[in-house]
């Protein structure tokens, strides 16, 4: 399998002051597709978020991409900066996200990384997935376009392991198009 960069270059007008400037995009190639490169950041008490990530994540190579999955404290700014789609996950907790999130979100550096990106968010929970209201705000804040969402309860298995994965999907071909 041969991979090569593409080099993409778009020339964008700026009607406010009549300037034009020339954007070059590099992208991942191999065997003449694009490679988007998916970031799968989570956060886990018990390994059911785990487990959903995993299914994320196998979703999403399965539409093509280059997955990366880390749990918070394992992923780099260098990570979510090379990432063409960042997905992010936490257990639900008292009515809102893990702790850990809500920690990992609020580093300046982490909203810079994530700003004008786009992926999915996805929790765990027992009841209610109150986590999820949390998480879209918080990033609705940093012009992180949000392109789909997930609640599952406990370990997902049958329909929601296939939801996962389908989340997967939704974001991986959201960016080829």
């Amino acid at each position: 399998m041969q991979t090569s960069l593409i080099i993409v270059s778009i020339l964008i007008e700026k009607t406010t002051a009549n300037q034009k400037s020339l954007i070059c995009i590099c992208m991942r190639c191999i065997s003449g597709e694009i490679l988007l490169k998916i970031l799968v950041i989570y956060d886990s008490l018990t390994g059911n978020t785990a487990k959903a990530a995993e299914l994320i994540a196998e979703g999403a190579k399965e539409s093509g991409a280059e997955v990366t999955l880390r749990k918070i404290g394992e992923v780099s700014l260098e990570d979510m900066k090379n990432a063409d789609a960042v997905i992010l996950g936490c257990p639900t907790h008292a009515f809102s996200a893990s702790k850990t999130m809500k920690d990992f979100l609020s580093l300046p550096a982490v909203g810079e990384s994530l700003r004008d990106k786009a992926g999915a968010i996805f929790t765990s929970c027992r009841i209610t997935p109150m986590a999820l209201r949390w998480l879209e705000k918080t990033l609705i804040r940093m012009n992180f376009k949000v392109l789909g969402k997930l609640g599952v309860h406990a370990a997902p298995k049958g329909r929601e392991a296939e939801a996962c994965k389908k989340l997967g999907k939704i974001v991986a071909e959201n960016l080829k198009s």
